[in-house]
């Protein structure tokens, strides 16, 4: 919109000034031939006819000059990129407090789950299936991914890819297992298959998992947001990754939050911060997850003991 306000006072720039040259010149032209009959009135028969060529276009621009000045001022336009500057700030403090409703939503949903955990809380979070848990915890984002965006799509593939510890099946082990895994939360596009579990290190990925590997492997190198385009088959997108800290843990990380969509001319101000609050949101529930597992770990491990002896 901002590019058409652009282009439509620059039109009318150009016109006004071509119509400006015209006027000048017939101007001269009329006057030069009034003054001319005034200083030489015996032979006039040429002097007539320029005037009666030149007079008429004159007046009909004073005429179509009078009435496009009145009826569509230049001033118009810039009233117009007001109105329209106004209504784009209106609009993002209005997706702002949506979003913000959306972050407390998720933090009352993480507290629902984490405060004052009961020990028979703490083994239903333990034995809880994890992409339920990252569902309700970041819900927003998987179920309105536009607000977060800012665009008018509605289909949308949205992951993450975590690092997370789970209970080792032997018995008598007492060492946490530590799992690296590609979640798959919403899949409108149908590109969930390129998101292999290996993903990240596969060196041999070509094509479009080429580019999505790329994505993600380089928010997980440099800890920062990013956003890149591809094709696949007739159709241009967008995916945008953003890092999910490790609690406590200063720049270290725990995974990669990932949304696709169809290709984005523009994001959102401020989307790398919003995306972070609910991956720091997420990391909490899941630094819970984890905790949960150890101490469940370490309950089998005294039993054990205590069995033993």
């Amino acid at each position: 919109m901002k590019e058409l306000f652009a282009k439509v006072a620059t039109y009318i720039k150009t016109l006004s000034t071509t119509f400006l040259i015209l006027e000048t010149l017939l101007g001269l032209l009329v006057g030069g031939v009034v003054g001319a009959l005034l200083d030489n009135p015996t032979n006039s028969s040429l002097l007539i006819t320029l005037l009666v060529v030149s007079l008429p276009p004159f007046l009909a621009l004073l005429c179509v000059k009078v009435f496009t000045q009145a009826t569509f001022p230049a001033a118009a336009i810039e009233e117009l990129r007001s109105r329209y500057e106004l209504e784009e700030v209106n609009k993002d403090i209005a997706r702002r407090r949506t979003i913000d409703k959306y972050t407390d939503a998720a933090i009352q949903s993480l507290n629902e789950q984490t405060c004052s955990l009961t020990p028979e809380l703490v083994d239903e979070l333990c034995e809880r299936n994890i992409e339920d848990g990252l569902r309700s915890v970041i819900g927003s984002v998987i179920e309105r991914p536009n607000y977060i965006l800012d665009c008018r799509g509605s289909d949308f593939t949205i992951g993450t890819y975590l690092q997370y510890s789970t209970i080792p099946p032997v018995e008598d082990e007492t060492e946490l297992c530590w799992v690296e895994q590609v979640f798959i939360l919403r899949d409108d596009l149908g590109l969930g298959t390129f998101f292999s579990p290996n993903l990240m290190y596969d060196v041999e990925a070509t094509g479009v998992q080429f580019e999505l590997r790329n994505a993600l492997q380089w928010t997980h190198n440099h800890n920062k947001f990013f956003t890149s385009a591809f094709s696949y088959k007739e159709g241009n997108y967008t995916i945008v990754t953003s890092p999910i800290p490790q609690v406590c843990e200063g720049d270290a990380l725990i995974g990669v939050l990932f949304i696709v969509t169809e290709e984005l001319c523009t994001l959102p101000e401020g989307l790398d911060r919003t995306l972070l609050i609910f991956n720091r949101i997420l990391a909490n529930w899941l630094s819970k997850y984890n905790d949960c597992n150890e101490n469940k770990l370490r309950a089998r491990f005294t039993g054990t003991q205590e069995t033993a002896a």
